[in-house]
Protein backbone atom coordinates (compact mmCIF):
# COMPACT_ATOMS: atom_id res chain seq x y z
CA UNK A 1 0.00 0.00 0.00
CA UNK A 2 1.28 3.35 -1.04
CA UNK A 3 -0.80 5.86 1.15
CA UNK A 4 -2.18 6.67 4.50
CA UNK A 5 -5.67 4.99 3.81
CA UNK A 6 -4.76 1.94 1.68
CA UNK A 7 -6.36 2.24 -1.36
CA UNK A 8 -3.32 2.70 -4.16
CA UNK A 9 -1.01 0.39 -4.72
CA UNK A 10 1.10 -1.61 -6.85
CA UNK A 11 0.42 -5.51 -6.72
CA UNK A 12 0.89 -8.68 -8.36
CA UNK A 13 -2.20 -10.60 -7.09
CA UNK A 14 -2.35 -12.66 -10.62
CA UNK A 15 0.26 -14.53 -12.02
CA UNK A 16 2.76 -12.18 -14.60
CA UNK A 17 0.73 -9.32 -14.35
CA UNK A 18 1.42 -5.88 -12.14
CA UNK A 19 -1.99 -4.27 -11.51
CA UNK A 20 -1.31 -0.20 -10.45
CA UNK A 21 -4.35 1.29 -8.06
CA UNK A 22 -5.10 4.76 -7.02
CA UNK A 23 -8.19 5.61 -4.95
CA UNK A 24 -9.20 2.08 -4.82
CA UNK A 25 -9.92 1.84 -8.95
CA UNK A 26 -7.61 0.11 -11.22
CA UNK A 27 -5.74 2.51 -13.11
CA UNK A 28 -3.03 -0.32 -14.98
CA UNK A 29 -2.28 -3.22 -15.57
CA UNK A 30 0.76 -4.46 -17.15
CA UNK A 31 2.05 -8.08 -18.39
CA UNK A 32 5.03 -9.32 -20.10
CA UNK A 33 3.14 -8.37 -23.72
CA UNK A 34 0.77 -5.29 -22.91
CA UNK A 35 0.03 -2.34 -20.83
CA UNK A 36 -3.69 -1.50 -19.75
CA UNK A 37 -5.16 1.99 -19.10
CA UNK A 38 -8.52 1.95 -17.70
CA UNK A 39 -8.33 5.94 -17.68
CA UNK A 40 -6.89 8.77 -19.97
CA UNK A 41 -3.37 9.00 -20.75
CA UNK A 42 -1.49 12.04 -20.84
CA UNK A 43 1.90 12.32 -22.50
CA UNK A 44 3.85 15.69 -22.37
CA UNK A 45 7.23 16.70 -23.48
CA UNK A 46 8.77 19.87 -23.66
CA UNK A 47 10.90 20.11 -26.51
CA UNK A 48 10.13 19.45 -30.18
CA UNK A 49 10.90 15.57 -29.73
CA UNK A 50 8.54 12.61 -31.44
CA UNK A 51 5.79 12.13 -28.60
CA UNK A 52 4.77 9.01 -29.58
CA UNK A 53 6.37 6.16 -32.05
CA UNK A 54 4.68 3.18 -32.96
CA UNK A 55 7.35 0.59 -34.34
CA UNK A 56 6.93 -2.92 -36.03
CA UNK A 57 10.19 -4.98 -36.52
CA UNK A 58 8.19 -7.20 -38.38
CA UNK A 59 10.11 -8.23 -41.39
CA UNK A 60 7.42 -9.91 -43.13
CA UNK A 61 5.38 -7.54 -46.16
CA UNK A 62 1.98 -7.12 -44.11
CA UNK A 63 0.83 -4.15 -42.33
CA UNK A 64 2.34 -2.70 -39.16
CA UNK A 65 2.37 -0.61 -37.32
CA UNK A 66 -1.58 -0.89 -37.20
CA UNK A 67 -3.27 1.86 -34.46
CA UNK A 68 -6.80 0.95 -34.00
CA UNK A 69 -9.43 3.17 -32.29
CA UNK A 70 -11.99 0.57 -31.22
CA UNK A 71 -15.44 1.98 -30.22
CA UNK A 72 -16.75 -0.67 -28.61
CA UNK A 73 -20.06 0.27 -27.74
CA UNK A 74 -23.14 -2.46 -26.90
CA UNK A 75 -26.07 0.09 -28.31
CA UNK A 76 -24.79 0.54 -31.57
CA UNK A 77 -26.08 3.21 -33.94
CA UNK A 78 -26.49 4.78 -37.25
CA UNK A 79 -24.18 8.22 -37.58
CA UNK A 80 -22.30 7.95 -33.90
CA UNK A 81 -19.03 8.50 -34.09
CA UNK A 82 -16.10 6.26 -33.80
CA UNK A 83 -13.67 8.67 -33.16
CA UNK A 84 -11.77 12.08 -34.04
CA UNK A 85 -8.03 13.21 -34.45
CA UNK A 86 -7.54 16.53 -33.69
CA UNK A 87 -4.17 18.80 -34.80
CA UNK A 88 -4.99 21.81 -31.88
CA UNK A 89 -2.19 24.77 -31.77
CA UNK A 90 -2.36 28.49 -30.46
CA UNK A 91 -3.92 31.50 -31.66
CA UNK A 92 -2.48 34.89 -30.62
CA UNK A 93 -4.32 34.66 -28.12
CA UNK A 94 -2.94 31.86 -26.36
CA UNK A 95 -6.46 30.23 -26.74
CA UNK A 96 -6.03 26.47 -28.29
CA UNK A 97 -7.48 26.36 -31.76
CA UNK A 98 -8.72 22.74 -33.13
CA UNK A 99 -7.11 24.03 -36.61
CA UNK A 100 -7.55 20.56 -38.00
CA UNK A 101 -9.98 17.63 -37.47
CA UNK A 102 -10.52 14.10 -38.54
CA UNK A 103 -13.68 12.19 -37.97
CA UNK A 104 -14.90 9.09 -38.39
CA UNK A 105 -18.58 8.04 -37.85
CA UNK A 106 -21.21 4.73 -38.49
CA UNK A 107 -22.95 5.53 -41.49
CA UNK A 108 -24.93 2.14 -40.91
CA UNK A 109 -24.31 -0.35 -38.16
CA UNK A 110 -26.81 -3.03 -40.01
CA UNK A 111 -24.59 -6.06 -40.04
CA UNK A 112 -23.64 -7.41 -43.46
CA UNK A 113 -24.29 -3.77 -44.71
CA UNK A 114 -21.93 -1.45 -42.57
CA UNK A 115 -20.76 1.78 -44.20
CA UNK A 116 -18.42 4.38 -42.71
CA UNK A 117 -18.62 8.21 -42.85
CA UNK A 118 -14.91 10.03 -42.96
CA UNK A 119 -14.62 14.12 -42.65
CA UNK A 120 -11.90 15.99 -42.58
CA UNK A 121 -12.39 20.06 -40.98
CA UNK A 122 -10.16 22.96 -41.60
CA UNK A 123 -10.42 25.89 -39.47
CA UNK A 124 -11.71 29.10 -41.78
CA UNK A 125 -11.61 32.53 -40.19
CA UNK A 126 -12.40 31.20 -37.14
CA UNK A 127 -15.31 28.77 -38.13
CA UNK A 128 -14.73 25.08 -38.51
CA UNK A 129 -15.77 23.75 -41.93
CA UNK A 130 -15.96 20.50 -43.45
CA UNK A 131 -13.97 20.44 -46.52
CA UNK A 132 -13.81 16.37 -47.50
CA UNK A 133 -17.03 14.14 -46.86
CA UNK A 134 -16.78 10.80 -47.84
CA UNK A 135 -19.99 8.31 -47.28
CA UNK A 136 -21.27 5.29 -49.01
CA UNK A 137 -22.99 7.47 -51.43
CA UNK A 138 -20.42 10.16 -52.53
CA UNK A 139 -16.91 12.17 -51.51
CA UNK A 140 -18.28 15.75 -51.43
CA UNK A 141 -15.61 18.66 -51.24
CA UNK A 142 -16.39 21.75 -49.36
CA UNK A 143 -19.73 20.36 -47.79
CA UNK A 144 -20.24 23.39 -45.55
CA UNK A 145 -19.69 25.76 -48.11
CA UNK A 146 -16.35 27.87 -47.40
CA UNK A 147 -15.37 30.40 -49.69
CA UNK A 148 -12.13 28.59 -50.52
CA UNK A 149 -11.11 27.32 -54.77
CA UNK A 150 -10.88 24.07 -55.93
CA UNK A 151 -7.81 23.38 -57.44
CA UNK A 152 -6.60 19.91 -59.09
CA UNK A 153 -2.98 19.51 -60.41
CA UNK A 154 -2.32 17.31 -63.60
CA UNK A 155 1.14 16.13 -64.73
CA UNK A 156 3.60 18.57 -64.25
CA UNK A 157 4.64 19.73 -68.29
CA UNK A 158 1.16 17.99 -69.72
CA UNK A 159 -0.64 21.45 -69.96
CA UNK A 160 0.85 24.07 -72.38
CA UNK A 161 -2.70 26.96 -72.15
CA UNK A 162 -3.81 26.07 -68.56
CA UNK A 163 -2.06 25.67 -65.28
CA UNK A 164 -3.79 22.78 -63.78
CA UNK A 165 -5.96 20.37 -64.66
CA UNK A 166 -9.47 21.46 -62.99
CA UNK A 167 -9.83 24.88 -61.63
CA UNK A 168 -13.69 26.20 -59.43
CA UNK A 169 -12.93 29.48 -58.67
CA UNK A 170 -15.35 30.10 -55.95
CA UNK A 171 -15.80 34.22 -56.53
CA UNK A 172 -17.12 33.27 -59.72
CA UNK A 173 -20.16 31.29 -58.54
Amino acid sequence: KLDADGDTSITADTDDQIDFKAGGTDIMSLTATTATFNDGVFINVNDNSDVLTLTSTDADANEGPVMIFDRNSSSTANQDELGAITFRGRNDAAQGVDYIKLEAAIGDETDGTEDGNFHISNITAGTAKKYISVNRQEICLNEDGANVDIRIEGQDGQFTTDEYLVYIDASAG
